[in-house]
């Protein structure tokens, strides 16, 4: 089977307007770049990890993203969108901390993992 790269930026194209995020947001929230997102946009074919982000942002199969057509085996990437917008709006926060921060932040973090 021959991938069609115009087909699957059109799907991306419908995926970005679904989820109201421009080539920027959607390269921050994929920990890309912006000029990678437009070649995707172009027709050029994103890599397996960036298309499995893909389908659990968006709540579609990666088939779907790949062929448009939707698997009836239940294929779609389960993750709740609402808990990957918090994760990936609390990952850009740490991010943008200090390093000795980030640090602080892990042991922290360490620390309540163990009460549960």
């Amino acid at each position: 089977m021959t991938l069609d790269g115009a087909a699957i930026a059109r799907r991306l194209q419908r995926m970005m307007h679904a989820m109201q995020v421009n080539q920027i947001e959607l390269a921050r929230q994929l920990r890309i770049t912006q000029p990678a997102v437009s070649k995707y946009l172009q027709g050029r074919i994103p890599p397996a990890d960036v298309l499995l982000q893909l389908a659990r942002m968006s709540q579609v199969s990666i088939e779907w993203i790949l062929t448009g057509k939707s698997g009836g085996n239940g294929s779609r990437v389960s993750e709740p969108l609402a808990e990957y917008k918090a994760s990936s709006r609390l990952q850009e926060k740490i991010v943008q901390l200090p390093p000795q921060l980030r640090e602080k932040l892990e042991s922290l973090v360490d620390t309540l993992a163990g009460y549960f």
